[in-house]
């Protein structure tokens, strides 16, 4: 078989996504698992690559991607903080294993941005600021067609900021990310579904406001013409959108700072396509 595939994964705080593409960028085959089922262990994961390499034995990779919910700078990886013991030379070593001709590894969200700039609302948009709401929360700012990422690529990591919550100094992503809802999925013994906690008036209440306070600071640091949301929670949008939008509108100088649109990304697998694309 050809060269002229392209092999990409997508390591999530939820899920890790696997998928085959050709050399147009279509979808030949995937394949899906929970990120749970590796236990933060670095032997797991690596079990799981060899899994893939036996899957894809009749495939020849142009490229190899990979989107990590992790920090990268220019291919290294600067910390993945779901393995304590993780080893960058052997992760490459058993990626090359795949014998493709190229290996990229990047930022799930900056690849995923990547992606929306060259096959997305970019295409309209000279000027956007991506925000993926998943298991974590970053904003990625498009400018002139450039993505705005900072010395060592982590521009944007507004989930890291802090909000005075209950007396208390503490994370965005622990106020209202994907995170917080896993949280409480796990403590249902996964009774509920993410969309059920839009349905308690607090909870709702309370991520609207951060949601809130989080978007109106990225209006004024960046001025986009646009924002785009991505990501797990973004599925749950009807529950929150319009609320949200209303009290967006309430913040002083909103008027002046507004973009011209809300959007929502409807590319699928944004993070691996953003990995292999040229």
């Amino acid at each position: 078989m050809n060269n002229d595939y392209y092999l990409a994964f997508d390591f999530g705080g939820t899920k890790i996504d696997v998928v085959i593409y050709d050399k147009d960028y279509k979808i030949i085959n995937k394949l899906q698992e929970k990120s749970s089922f590796l236990n933060n262990e670095f032997n797991r994961l690596i079990l799981f690559i060899e899994k893939i390499i036996r899957w894809v034995n009749n495939f020849n990779f142009k490229k190899v991607g990979v989107a990590l919910n992790s920090w990268v700078k220019e291919g290294k990886i600067l910390k993945w903080r779901q393995f304590k013991n993780f080893s960058q030379p052997i992760f490459y070593q058993f990626l090359k294993k795949f014998k493709a001709e190229e290996i990229v590894i990047k930022n799930d969200v900056i690849a995923a941005a990547e992606a929306e700039k060259k096959f997305g609302f970019g295409k309209r948009y000279n000027s956007f600021l991506f925000v993926n709401l998943g298991t974590g929360l970053r904003v990625i700012y498009i400018e002139n067609n450039h993505l705005v990422t900072g010395y060592n690529f982590l521009a944007g990591e507004i989930g890291l900021d802090t909000f005075f919550y209950e007396n208390k100094e503490i994370e965005i992503e622990e106020i209202f990310s994907g995170r917080v809802i896993n949280k409480l999925l796990e403590k249902s013994e996964n009774k509920l579904k993410p969309e059920d906690f839009f349905k308690s008036r607090k909870f709702k209440e309370r991520f609207e406001k951060y949601l809130v306070k989080t978007i109106f600071r990225s209006l004024i640091y960046y001025n986009p013409q646009a924002i785009v949301f991505s990501g797990s929670i973004v599925k749950s949008k009807k529950y929150w959108m319009s609320d949200f939008l209303k009290n967006l509108k309430k913040q002083s100088y909103y008027k002046i700072f507004k973009p011209e649109k809300f959007l929502f990304s409807n590319i699928k697998h944004a993070p691996c396509l953003g990995t292999i694309i040229t």
